[in-house]
């Protein structure tokens, strides 16, 4: 983890977090994985979707993962900076 936080910048407890996320991506959350590499959302929204299905079993995580897929395709593309508002 402490290669994480150096190479990111962040502290030991984010760099634990950003880990936990790419595991949850990687594993039970296919969707938000894909709307992330879409550009679709950003990590923010990702760590979102994977906050609100923490406590849950990795099957039930999965169904919500599923179901969020839909609400990703509407919404706004991020903000690449300058004066264009997409990518």
């Amino acid at each position: 983890m402490g290669q994480v936080g150096l190479l990111h910048a962040v502290t030991q407890a984010a760099a634990e977090r950003k880990v936990a996320l790419a595991d949850a991506l990687t594993s039970y959350l296919p969707c938000t994985l894909a709307a992330m590499e879409a550009g679709l959302i950003d990590e923010y929204a990702a760590s979102r979707a994977f906050e609100a299905t923490a406590c849950a079993s990795e099957e039930v995580a999965a169904e919500i993962d599923s179901q969020l897929a839909g609400r990703f395709e509407n919404r706004n593309p991020p903000h690449c900076g300058g004066w264009s508002t997409r990518c």
